[in-house]
């Protein structure tokens, strides 16, 4: 991996430097170092990338050598081979900030997306043991595992789960763990998505589309060709056309923002 430091990734410095940077970004978010993933190396990226050294016993030098790659590799437990922009799927989804019932088989949900019906305790105590209190934590531990209607009058009726809030910071953090199913889904169906040499735009809307219309829709397996080929454009020209008859017009808009995200990297 490439040498980076504060001003990769600008226009005046070094712009074809931004999807390494975003690489850097999105590895120090899944380390628990909340950054925002736009490719541009500032002050932010900066200080994060100097928290997450010090606290590994790493040269405190804001500067991502080797050993700092090394490091940021092993933390990396989630979102495997993936190299796309977690924070534009994210962005996509919406923000609840608290907890909430989506409806169907969903148990009781906690912003951004760790279902109580199906999320693993350890899992959900790892992400969110050190923004709740005890009670929030003994009132999500209740519901685990309950689904359906039964979920929804469970959150109806505890004022402990209504009053949980989470941060649009907090919750840039915990999504990789969110998104980690959905994309170990879709890169599994999807044998080439994960190489070292697939485009990291369209990993992002392999995963966009993964959350979005699920990982095993059928309506997807257009998409095995271009990828197997790594044909980038064609890839961009079958999602723009994905579903554009849809009856609602956020599903529409959402198909041409993938292919244009796509076409705007090329």
């Amino acid at each position: 991996m490439k040498i980076l430091k504060q001003g990769d990734g600008f226009a005046r410095q070094s712009p074809e430097l931004r999807p390494d940077v975003k690489v850097l970004q999105q590895a120090l978010v899944k380390a628990g170092y909340p950054v925002t993933a736009d490719g541009l190396f500032g002050r932010g990226t900066e200080d994060a990338l100097k928290r997450f050294q010090a606290d590994r016993g790493l040269p405190v030098t804001g500067v991502t050598d080797a050993a700092t790659w090394k490091a940021l590799g092993e933390d990396g437990g989630v979102l495997r081979g993936f190299r796309g922009d977690a924070a534009w799927v994210h962005a996509r989804e919406g923000y609840a900030g608290k907890a909430y019932w989506p409806g169907g088989e969903s148990g009781v949900t906690l912003d951004p997306g760790i279902d109580l019906g199906y999320a693993e305790l350890a899992l959900v105590e790892k992400l969110y043991g050190k923004l709740f209190s005890r009670e929030q934590l003994n009132a999500v531990k209740a519901v685990a595992g309950i689904k359906g209607e039964a979920a929804k009058k469970a959150l109806a009726a505890d004022p402990v789960l209504q009053g949980i809030r989470v941060s649009r910071e907090q919750s840039d953090v915990i999504f990789p763990y969110a998104a980690d199913p959905y994309w170990k889904k879709i890169a599994g169906r999807f044998e080439t998505l994960a190489d070292k040499d697939t485009f990291p735009p369209v990993q992002t809307v392999m995963l966009s589309l993964a959350y979005n219309r699920g990982p095993y829709n059928k309506g997807l397996e257009v998409l095995r060709q271009p990828i197997r080929e790594k044909n980038w454009a064609k890839v961009a020209d079958v999602v723009g056309a994905m579903q554009q008859d849809h009856p609602l017009e956020g599903i529409r808009k959402r198909r041409r923002m993938e292919a244009e995200l796509i076409r705007s990297h090329l």
